[in-house]
């Protein structure tokens, strides 16, 4: 229940909502943006309102990404789709001649939904078949127990279609790029129609937070791409509405994740884009709109790519011969109801290339035991070990995020400890390192910051942070600094975690240098990580976890680390990650000293 302050601040957000509200010119930017939205934190719960039509509309409780405002557009429904505008646009289409048109029918107002995954026909991803237009008679629901998520088969598969001439991979190893700003100068950037290569897709699986759907729909062929989108939703009633929204778009099914009990947030981003002799795999920070794709250049995000190639003779491989990497992602994606045709695809490419690599996730609801060690906290420690970069020494962590929780020691220790290779037992055991907050920095905006910004404060919406939370005795004030972007004036809505440590070699006295960073949709919150705690009634570690998150981990090479000629009693220089993983913000970053933050729905 939210307190008299929360929902005076529900009130205020109502409001804003309801103000107009202009953003930066982009040339890049569709004509009509995504209705005005409103996604606020009250606690651990965000209110998510649409206003369409003139009124406002409660559709879900939503954390994370707040106060998302645009503006607003006639004719919408509940995925946001213009019908005038592109029915307009399709008829301009049609007489040059083009290929693609799309005329959706009015969409409806949403409502609660449910916690079953919806799943439609099966999408066959071995042909370039097109799927008929998704009807409601196809519907079919089952509940989230993964196997029963499975889909009926289409009628008549085509047969595969001969893989065309291999190219060489662009991103055989994996990338780490800045997302693409309006105005910026390129470099080591990536725009949204790079990392989607539409022309040769065939299918694309798409996870988000946040979508703007009719910019989704613009980046892609809808005729000739299979599309699947896994969205937030809680409630059956708000998923079948949302599936009848979208039924006559071609090729589209809908995919919704576990939402029951305490899992309150879909928070992760994931594309998983099928093309013809290659499976390229992104892990962004971005949600799927232009503000966070750099169209309206105010908002900088990150994006892991790694290009897989198609496994020889189109043969199928085991889940018990994948990489950790492999493994993690084949996990996530069943955790979170996709069906067996995609989980089946993925198995067609080869994941040997990742072997350097580590898929990190947290999966929603509660865990103990194997699952436990997979997910959330305990799973990044495992991934810490399962890539020989655990720290027996202090740890140098910075973490650039965009949305900052209800923080305490006890939460940062626990951070802390899994980043550095322990175990969940451990982690619950050990007591709060003595140089934790000399150790830990988070990089937030200052107030300041945001106001000297390219967008201003009406473009923070997505900078969180709670003045009650920070106001609170018990936040690590003093591991605060600014964030302020090496691309002068942009805002960051980056979730990265840089750890430099050491750790003692086998066989020898003298302590060797590790590296890694953590890249994803995960910031820093108990939400986002998981609360690990000890089940009194079990008498064994738990795992609660309110989010799906998921993200890469990549470990800096030896031979980098022993290029960088310092001292080994001294720390590695942040110039490690240059190449690899560069770092976005300016370091080192301002303090915070008596300086205030950015607060969630300050205006100036």
């Amino acid at each position: 229940m939210a307190s008299s302050d929360e929902e005076e601040e529900i009130r205020r957000a109502i409001a804003l909502s309801l103000q107009p509200n202009s953003e930066p010119n982009s040339p890049t930017a569709p004509a009509s943006a995504a209705p005005a939205s409103i996604q606020r934190r009250t606690g651990d719960a965000d209110i998510s309102i649409l206003k369409t039509f003139g009124a406002e509309r409660r559709v879900a409780a939503q954390p994370s990404e707040h106060l998302v405002r645009q503006q607003p557009r006639i004719q919408t429904g509940i995925l946001g789709l213009d019908r005038k505008r592109m029915e307009e646009e399709r008829l301009a289409r049609s007489n040059r001649k083009r290929q693609r048109s799309i005329s959706p029918p009015p969409l409806r107002r949403g409502q609660e939904r449910p916690m079953k995954v919806l799943v439609r026909e099966v999408i066959d991803l071995e042909t370039d078949s097109e799927l008929p237009p998704l009807r409601n008679s196809t519907l079919k629901s089952y509940s989230n127990d993964a196997s029963r998520n499975l889909s009926e088969n289409v009628q008549g598969k085509t047969t595969l279609v001969q893989p065309e001439k291999s190219a060489s991979l662009q991103y055989p190893r994996g990338v780490v790029k800045k997302t693409w700003a309006f105005r910026c100068p390129r470099e080591n950037d990536i725009k949204i129609e790079e990392v989607l290569q539409k022309d040769k897709l065939k299918v694309a699986v798409l996870s988000a937070f946040d979508w703007d759907i009719d910019w989704v729909l613009s980046k892609l062929n809808i005729q000739t791409t299979k599309m699947v989108f896994v969205m937030q939703a809680k409630g059956r009633e708000a998923q079948d509405q949302y599936c009848r929204d979208a039924a006559d778009i071609p090729n589209l099914r809908l995919c919704f994740p576990d939402m029951s009990g305490q899992i309150n947030c879909m928070h992760s981003k994931l594309m998983l884009l099928f093309h013809q002799t290659r499976l390229r795999i992104v892990v962004p920070s971005a949600n799927l709109n232009k503000h966070d794709w750099g169209e309206t250049g105010i908002m900088e995000n990150s994006v892991f790519l790694i290009d897989l190639p198609r496994r020889p003779n189109d043969e199928r491989g085991s889940r018990d011969d994948l990489t950790f990497f492999g493994k993690e992602l084949m996990h996530f994606v069943e955790a979170k109801g996709l069906g067996k045709d995609v989980q089946d695809g993925l198995l067609k490419f080869d994941f040997s290339e990742t072997d350097h690599l580590a898929f990190v996730h947290t999966i929603g609801g509660s865990h103990f035991g194997d699952n436990l060690k997979r997910t959330g906290l305990p799973g990044l420690g495992r991934a810490v070990r399962a890539l020989n970069l655990e720290s027996d020494a202090e740890l140098e962590v910075d973490f650039t995020a965009s949305s900052i929780g209800s923080l305490n020691d006890m939460f940062l220790k626990n951070l802390y400890l899994a980043a550095k290779g322990e175990e969940p037992r451990r982690i619950i055991s050990l007591s709060v390192p003595e140089k934790l907050h000399k150790n830990f920095r988070i990089y937030f905006p200052l107030h300041q910051t945001v106001v000297a910004s390219t967008g201003g404060p009406q473009s923070a919406g997505t900078n969180c942070l709670q003045a009650s939370y920070y106001n609170n005795t018990k936040f690590p004030k003093d591991c605060m600094r600014d964030y302020k972007s090496t691309r002068i004036g942009l805002l960051s809505h980056n979730k990265i975690l840089f750890a430099r440590g050491h750790r003692s070699s086998k066989g020898e006295n003298q302590p060797m240098h590790v590296a890694w960073a953590y890249v994803g949709s995960a910031n820093v919150s108990e939400s986002a990580w998981g609360k690990l705690l000890t089940d009194k009634s079990r008498k064994t570690e738990k795992l609660n976890c309110r989010n799906w998150e998921c993200g890469v981990l990549i470990g800096i090479p030896p031979e980098r680390i022993d290029s960088s000629k310092i001292q080994e009693s001294e720390p590695l220089s942040m110039d490690v990650f240059k190449g690899y993983v560069d770092v976005p913000f300016q370091f080192p970053g301002e303090e915070y000293g008596s300086k205030r933050p950015w607060f969630f729905m300050e205006r100036e």
